[in-house]
């Protein structure tokens, strides 16, 4: 409803400049695949962008508009924002998917994380029954691969 209001985009990171209640901690922000005014603010205000894309034609055409649109916002930010990209609904058995993980690596080279989150039916019910994944199915293998992506992101820096 505010989406035309000048500034808008700077609300979120004004509020969390001057939340003394996070400070210092680290926030996550979960947003929509779309570029509205919620993503646009959470953007803004990020230090640090994980970008899930599963492997269909679509979610690569999203993730280079994403791309585009973080490069557009980091000149009038004055820096970088940094990003990781991270594969989803992975299955090796199928060719779309062995594609679009070479295109990942060609096109996005170290931005891609070397783990990719498994096509598993417990990721998709788990919300279904209020859970998370780990509190649903711990020993599923989208379970143990998002284990292993929060570890390959601890490794490599990426959380602070």
């Amino acid at each position: 409803m505010l989406g035309a209001t000048p500034g808008i985009a700077g609300r979120l990171r004004q509020g969390l400049a001057v939340a003394p209640e996070i400070k210092n901690d680290p926030v996550l922000l979960d947003c929509a695949p779309s570029l509205g005014v919620l993503t646009l603010n959470a953007l803004w205000a990020a230090d640090r962008v994980l970008i899930p894309v599963t492997s269909d034609y679509l979610a690569l055409q999203g993730l280079h508009r994403l791309e585009i649109a973080l490069r557009v916002l980091e000149q009038p930010l004055g820096r970088a924002i940094e990003r990781r990209i991270v594969l989803t609904r992975y299955d090796e058995d199928k060719a779309a998917c062995r594609e679009a993980l070479a295109e990942l690596r060609q096109r996005y080279g170290d931005q891609l994380c070397d783990t990719c989150i498994a096509d598993d039916v417990a990721l998709a019910e788990s919300p279904a029954h209020g859970m998370d994944v780990f509190g649903y199915a711990a020993e599923s293998s989208g379970a143990r691969d998002y284990r292993l992506l929060t570890m390959e992101l601890l490794s490599k820096g990426f959380f602070r």
